[in-house]
């Protein structure tokens, strides 16, 4: 000012103070928008706090690690010189979302982590997320969409989506498929151990008619090739009347946040009418779906493969 004062600071530019370890919650000015409503996932919002958003990228790089991590490889994960990631660090190990072992010095998800996700799987109808999203799938292709659910080591429907008659593979709640002759049954046993795909696969040889593939008889090695194929496409599966004649069908898993099948969404239909090629509709929307079901059950990418599996 002219006469030599200094003039107030404006309260809106005044810093709150905080103590040690307390945070500090600002809210926009009136009238201001903070940024798009309803922002996507991935999606950058108009305003954002870059320091949260690198904690929260530190956070998931340390949870798709199976068990601790050190500093150098986490650094190197992420692209980062370690002294950036260990400030980080610090201030997650602070809030308890990260913990650092004593003896080794390596880093792991700490206790406020846990109980946040605990809490946050409470919530969450893992079923009723995976029929919405198997709902959409049916509409989306035009084509029938079965849920199922591993129990009792068969594989049973327990969501049923039907778009026009398939004659006799018209499914209904509860029923029970064939474990090596069908496509959802051919995904999970790909996750199962060695013991369990070898006895299911005598248990249904033996039968009058032994499960085929595209129109070849699977005798036990070439079940267990059949099996290694699946996980190395993804755990993409497909049937071409290997079941049944003129029934054509193509399975994908959901998997859980520790890397477990948890489901199989399978499309059924016709072999004139529904396209189960490698790289047709079918099986891209297919994918699409299970890893966005995969990605809200809280799967991080890492498949879990039991030690023996076929």
């Amino acid at each position: 000012m002219a006469d030599g004062t200094v003039p107030p600071t404006p309260p809106e530019s005044r810093r709150p103070r905080r103590s040690a370890g307390q945070s500090v919650v600002t809210t926009s000015s009136p009238g201001k928008k903070s940024g798009k409503a309803g922002v996507r996932r991935g999606e950058r919002p108009q305003r954002g706090i870059q320091s949260a958003e690198m904690a929260c990228r530190i956070l998931k790089a340390i949870a798709s690690f199976d068990g601790e991590i050190t500093l150098s490889a986490l650094s190197a994960h992420l692209g980062m010189l370690p002294g950036n990631v260990h400030r980080y660090l610090a201030s997650l190990q602070f809030e308890g979302f990260v913990k650092q072992e004593r003896a080794s010095g390596e880093y792991d998800l700490g206790p406020a982590a846990l109980a946040l996700g605990t809490r946050a799987m409470r919530r969450l109808d893992n079923q009723e997320v995976a029929f919405q999203e198997t709902r959409a799938l049916s509409k989306e292709i035009d084509a029938s969409v079965w849920l199922s659910v591993w129990t009792e080591n068969i594989p049973v429907v327990v969501a049923v989506h039907d778009r026009g008659a398939i004659g006799p593979l018209t499914a209904r709640l509860g029923t029970r498929v064939r474990a090596t002759y069908s496509a959802q049954g051919r995904v999970f046993l790909a996750y199962r151990e060695q013991a369990l795909t070898d006895a299911m696969w005598k248990l249904e040889y033996d039968k009058d008619e032994p499960p085929r593939s595209e129109g070849q008889v699977l005798d036990l090695p070439r079940f267990q090739k059949l099996l290694q194929t699946i996980r190395e496409r993804g755990g993409l599966s497909r049937v071409r009347g290997d079941m049944t004649k003129g029934i054509s069908a193509m399975a994908s898993p959901v998997f859980d946040m520790w890397g477990n099948v948890i489901f199989v969404v399978t499309a059924v239909g016709h072999t004139h009418e529904l396209n189960v090629g490698w790289g047709s509709k079918t099986a891209v929307e297919l994918v699409k779906t299970t890893k966005r079901i995969s990605e809200k059950l809280g799967f991080t990418g890492h498949v879990r493969i039991p030690q023996g599996a076929a």
